[in-house]
């Protein structure tokens, strides 16, 4: 017996498979962890702590005035994940920073490269494990 596939079952057969790899794609793989990095400020000014959420390509920043994280910067941005590092980058034409987070030795990082004109470029974060119901700021 010969089965014909036309053209809406080939494009049936492609949506089905693409909704699959979304799919997986919006799932984050293993658990996520906020960030808290004191960057530093400008001109003298005080630092601002700014939250993250970075999991294995989940890198989000944490909008205070809406409670609740913004997009994906993965999606924007370079994210990498290998077995022990986490990173998150945020790019512009003349500066980037990178949130990097090290789960096995518990240690996370913030750093700027180019013309940031902060007065530090680089600092610790504090790093804790996603609560099961969700951050709330």
């Amino acid at each position: 017996m010969r089965h014909e596939q036309g053209p809406d079952t080939m494009m049936l057969a492609m949506a089905m498979t693409g909704l699959v790899v979304l799919q997986q794609a919006a799932a984050p793989a293993g658990p996520t962890f906020i960030l808290g990095c004191e960057v530093a400020g400008k001109d003298g000014r005080p630092a601002t702590v700014r939250t993250f959420r970075l999991g294995r390509y989940v890198f989000q920043e944490w909008k205070p005035g809406e409670r609740e994280f913004g997009p994906n910067l993965c999606q924007s941005y370079a994210c990498t994940a290998d077995r022990k590092t986490l990173e998150g980058f945020i790019s512009t034409a003349s500066m980037t920073l990178t949130i990097r987070l090290d789960p096995p030795a518990r240690q996370a990082t913030w750093r700027t490269t180019g013309a940031s004109g902060l007065d530090v470029t680089s600092g610790p974060c504090t790093i804790q494990r996603e609560p099961a119901g969700g951050y709330k700021g």
